[in-house]
């Protein structure tokens, strides 16, 4: 990291935006399903359920953490924070965030792109 010191500019946040955009690339590393669950576990979304909803999650797709399905749709993880403390349980399918998520409203939005790979 002695390299960013000595970056034009740089900021105190250089290492975290790094951070961010290493997280995004993990996909050319590991496998994932078409659809990557992520439920957040920090402490905003655990005090609101987000603990109950992960394994809600993993139950429901019959998944352990950072695993696929057979048929390679779904893929779950367990995560830090989303930076959605404010709107906790929070969850990322792929790319789209969802708030205020409840195991009701987890089942619709999986039947949903179940639907889809149909």
């Amino acid at each position: 990291m002695n390299w960013l010191r000595r970056w034009p500019a740089a900021a105190a946040s250089r290492p975290f935006r790094l951070k961010k955009w290493w997280a995004t690339t993990r996909c050319f590393t590991r496998s994932r399903g078409k659809y990557h669950v992520q439920v957040c576990t920090n402490i905003s979304c655990l005090l609101v359920g987000g603990e109950e909803l992960y394994e809600y999650t993993a139950k429901k797709l019959g998944l352990g953490n950072k695993e696929v399905t057979a048929d390679g749709q779904f893929s779950i993880e367990e995560v830090e924070c989303m930076g959605a403390c404010s709107w906790a349980p929070a969850i990322q399918i792929n790319y789209d965030f969802h708030h205020y998520v409840t195991p009701e409203k987890l089942d619709q939005l999986l039947d949903g792109l179940k639907q889809r790979t149909q």
